[in-house]
C-alpha cells in the first residue's frame, strides 16, 4: 500500500522498489483520471475536471505566496535591484502561460524606473514603474503577461478590430453563429 507521505516525496529519496510501486500508482491515477475526463457522461468526468482545475489552483496560489513573500523581504532589505530583477522573473514566468510562439523574441529590460518588456522586431513596448507594494507589482505582472499575449494574438490575426476598436468576430464565429441559425 502506497502511503500519502510517499507521495510527496521526491523520487530520488525512495529505493528503486519503492519509486516503481509509486510510480505504477500515479500512472493508474492518471489512467483513471484521463478515462474519466475524456467519456460522454459529464457526471463522471466533471468530479475530475473539478479536482484537476482546483490542484491547478492551489499550486499557482502556494507558487504566487512564495513570491510575494520572496518581494516582501527584497523590499524590506532595500533591495531595488535585486527587487526589479525577481519582478523580470515572475513576469517570464506568467508569460510562459501564455504559449507564445517561438518566433517571437521578448525582450525584458530593467531600468531606474521600472521593467519595459518589448516584443522583439516590432514597434510594442510596454512598460511599468513598480509601486513597491508586492502584491499590486506581482499582479502587474500578470496584468502585463495577458497583455503580451493579446499583442501576439493580434499580431497572428486572431483578433479583429473595427476603425472605432470593436472586437469583430472571425470567420470560426460566424460558422458557429450560423450553424446555430442565426443570420446575424
Amino acid at each position: 500500500m502506497i502511503s500519502k507521505s510517499d507521495l510527496k516525496k521526491p523520487l530520488e529519496s525512495l529505493s528503486k522498489l519503492r519509486q516503481e510501486e509509486v510510480l505504477r500508482y500515479k500512472q493508474e491515477e492518471e489512467r483513471e483520471e484521463i478515462s474519466a475526463i475524456g467519456q460522454d457522461s459529464e457526471r463522471k468526468g466533471a468530479k475530475w475536471a473539478q479536482e484537476s482545475v482546483n490542484r491547478e489552483d492551489k499550486k499557482d496560489e502556494e507558487t504566487r505566496l512564495i513570491q510575494l513573500s520572496l518581494l516582501e523581504s527584497l523590499r524590506k532589505r532595500g533591495k531595488k535591484v535585486e527587487y526589479l530583477r525577481f519582478l523580470a522573473k515572475c513576469l517570464i514566468e506568467e508569460a510562459k502561460k501564455e504559449k507564445i510562439p517561438k518566433k517571437y523574441r521578448i525582450l525584458i529590460d530593467l531600468t531606474d524606473k521600472g521593467v519595459v518588456l518589448q516584443i522583439g522586431g516590432t514597434n510594442f513596448v510596454g512598460a511599468f514603474a513598480p509601486c513597491g507594494i508586492s502584491h499590486y507589482d506581482l499582479r502587474y505582472c500578470k496584468v502585463m503577461a495577458i497583455k503580451l499575449g493579446n499583442t501576439i494574438a493580434k499580431l497572428e490575426g486572431y483578433i479583429r478590430k473595427s476603425d472605432g476598436g470593436i472586437v469583430l468576430p472571425d470567420e470560426i464565429d460566424l460558422q458557429t453563429i450560423k450553424s446555430h441559425g442565426r443570420s446575424s
